[in-house]
């Protein structure tokens, strides 16, 4: 509690009040704009929810929304207030919009508010969701704590520097289907700078990663930074028919060349290593030119792009389409030769590359790029889910 009176005494909860203050001596929350206290004004028991909703009740605020707060005090009667001292009163309510006594347009927003047609229009970015199932919050809205750094200590040391804060709780997906063998998760991040961190169950693992950023997997764990909403694409790992590590030099695949049959699954494996490198499939042989920085067609290990790889990968792909080659590379370490090859069957009789160059038409690199330049970037991984 000391560290939430000294974040609002810096006036790091002033949104633009009289002056900031929106505790009592005593330390209980009140209305920023009653110089009497306020709290006896609101029906609720909750003093959170009475802050937060206090502004917009208000006629005298300047964000008085008469609309939002009649809405907002029956979504959380419905929701989270529903033992609420002032929500088992609602009678009283309605006896006083009745009557006169309270602003007509809170009590018709109270009154007819729709909590089916609400949830259809705030819900889809604003909550977790698996599957297109809605997380349900335990506990729900809770509030993060406060952490001491860059607040405790002179202004002087903090000055400039951001408040930090966390918190915890659990999400749960009724109606979730354990039986697919592939899910989305769809985290909304709103509201800063997220660190991440999932553990699955055993032989669960990320496959693809939405809006991710300093992408870590290690087995069945995933970590990630996010400043937008995420998308993560998980599902059961299958079981490794080929291996594919490092060599002893610390830049090659071991092996490079692989021959498999169809339907059968290559893992890419490697812990610890000296160097960070990733797996990117490319549309024909390497060569020189091309431009790896856009050529990402096929498979690829989770978060890679020629920016990101990472120390350890657990990376499986299965290979469902008979008599092709593919061709792959470490995106940083390609010129140094860290490139293989995986035939399925026969292979292909072709080199995509080998036959662009054969018709006279601009190298593979300068196609990606020109590509990108018209703004075709969408082409690209087009198997990322959406």
């Amino acid at each position: 509690v000391e560290l939430v009176h000294q974040a609002d005494a810096m006036g790091l909860y002033d949104e633009g009040g009289d002056d900031g203050d929106c505790y009592d001596e005593d330390g209980n929350m009140v209305d920023c704009y009653d110089d009497e206290g306020g709290r006896d004004e609101c029906p609720f028991s909750d003093d959170d929810f009475c802050y937060e909703v206090g502004l917009y009740c208000d006629s005298e605020s300047p964000d008085y929304d008469p609309e939002y707060c009649g809405a907002e005090s029956a979504h959380y009667c419905l929701e989270d207030g529903v033992d609420d001292e002032g929500c088992a009163e609602i009678d009283e309510i309605v006896a006083d919009c009745d009557a006169g006594e309270a602003p007509q347009e809170i009590c018709d927003a109270f009154l007819n508010f729709d909590h089916d047609a609400y949830h259809a229009d705030n819900d889809d970015d604003d909550h977790s969701r698996l599957d297109g199932i809605m997380g349900v919050e335990d506990p729900p809205n809770s509030d993060p704590d406060i952490s001491s750094t860059n607040i405790v200590g002179a202004l002087s040391d903090n000055d400039g520097l951001p408040m930090m804060y966390s918190g915890q709780f659990t999400l749960t997906f009724e109606g979730a289907d354990a039986s697919l063998d592939m899910h989305e998760f769809y985290i909304p991040v709103d509201d800063g700078t997220w660190n991440v961190e999932i553990t699955f169950l055993d032989g669960y693992g990320v496959m693809s990663c939405e809006g991710c950023e300093d992408l870590e997997i290690d087995r069945n764990n995933a970590r990630f930074s996010a400043d937008e909403p995420v998308t993560v694409t998980f599902g059961l790992l299958s079981d490794c028919d080929h291996i594919v590590g490092i060599d002893s030099t610390g830049y090659g695949f071991d092996p490079a060349d692989l021959t498999i049959n169809v339907g059968e699954t290559v893992c890419w494996q490697w812990t610890d290593a000296l160097d960070t490198h990733n797996v990117i499939e490319t549309i024909g042989q390497y060569n020189s030119d091309m431009d790896l920085t856009a050529i990402d067609v096929g498979f690829y290990s989770p978060g890679s792009s020629y920016y990101y790889s990472s120390n350890t990968v657990d990376f499986r792909h299965t290979f469902t389409e008979d008599d092709m080659t593919h061709y792959y590379v470490c995106a940083p370490h390609a010129s140094m030769g860290m490139v293989g090859r995986i035939t399925v069957g026969e292979g292909s009789e072709v080199d995509p590359v080998k036959e662009v160059e054969e018709s006279g038409l601009p190298s593979v690199g300068f196609i990606v790029g020109a590509l990108v330049l018209v703004g075709a970037a969408g082409l690209r991984r087009n198997t990322r889910p959406k």
